[in-house]
């Protein structure tokens, strides 16, 4: 999608309406671990966060993980899975998903209003945009498609300016600009329209950080002194100018969400290159945040 388009139709009967599809089904789920399942400090070999989101309901939010199907050869299939956060900070083994995960960048949230986490990604090959709407049981009906030749980045859900309604922020391909389409009344979205620019952005994240209700998004500029900045979100259906949320911040992974349950946005993200633990700033509920402590993960 060029900027100069004006709206991308996304209404709630793009999700229910049109030739029936068969729900993709949890795919040979892996069972939970028990408690005393062995713990380690970062992901598995290949894995990466792929998005975050509160999966199961409970309040914390999980993390979606890529991973190789067999990482012990040059080239395999990508699977999705769910980690589940704990209200200690911790997150649980990887639950399969779906098999054979080949998409590009993807977004977890309830885009389609009925309570369940949805999942918004980018299609690698045709940067095509779809939707894979929650369902009941824990798995995802089949993909939906959003728009065509969506040729952005970064894709970020939220209600960015607190009116209830799901909208859209992306990174253009030069990865200096932000765009945001805001949900109107009618199920549609308008824009884009261009929210920030003149930061190389390296990645972003979204999440209500300083507790006004409204979706926050912060993005992290490793060109320009390893700097985590918040965009907050407001009401006239923008972003506010960048202001620096922390420095020295040498992490990549960066992923804004509630990881302990207590109602406050938390920022966890690894260091570069996978070169140490998980770390977990919690947040205070105002934007600012406690000093970082180490994440374990389940194997």
């Amino acid at each position: 999608m060029s900027h100069k388009s004006s709206r991308m139709a996304w209404t709630a009967r793009l999700l229910t309406t049109g030739a029936a599809a068969a729900a993709v089904a949890l795919a040979n789920a892996v069972p939970a671990q028990a408690a005393e399942s062995p713990q380690r400090d970062g992901l598995l070999d290949s894995e990466s966060i792929g998005a975050v989101g509160d999966y199961d309901g409970d309040g914390v939010t999980d993390l979606f993980t890529t991973r190789m199907s067999n990482p012990d050869v040059m080239v395999s299939p990508y699977n999705l899975s769910v980690r589940k956060g704990r209200k200690d900070g911790s997150f649980g083994s990887p639950e399969l998903l779906i098999r054979n995960w080949g998409t590009g960048w993807t977004a977890a949230a309830d885009v389609n209003g009925d309570g369940r986490v949805d999942l918004l990604f980018r299609e690698t090959d045709t940067s095509d945009l779809y939707l894979l709407p929650g369902q009941k049981d824990g798995s995802f009906g089949a993909k939906r498609l959003i728009t065509g030749g969506f040729d952005y980045n970064h894709i970020q859900v939220g209600d960015f300016n607190g009116d209830g309604k799901a909208d859209v922020v992306a990174m253009d391909n030069s990865w200096s600009a932000l765009y945001m389409w805001t949900g109107r009344a009618d199920g549609t979205l308008s824009g884009p329209t261009k929210v920030a620019e003149g930061l190389l952005f390296t990645g972003t994240s979204a999440s209500d950080v300083n507790g006004d209700g409204v979706t926050d998004l912060i993005a992290h500029d490793a060109h320009r002194g390893d700097e985590l900045f918040l965009l907050a979100g407001n009401k006239n259906g923008g972003l506010d100018t960048p202001k620096v949320l922390l420095n020295n911040f040498s992490y990549q992974s960066t992923m804004a969400g509630d990881f302990n349950g207590d109602g406050k946005a938390d920022i966890l993200a690894t260091p570069l290159w996978r070169s140490g633990p998980m770390l977990l700033w919690k947040g205070n509920g105002d934007g600012t945040f406690s000093e970082p402590s180490q994440v374990t993960v389940d194997s």
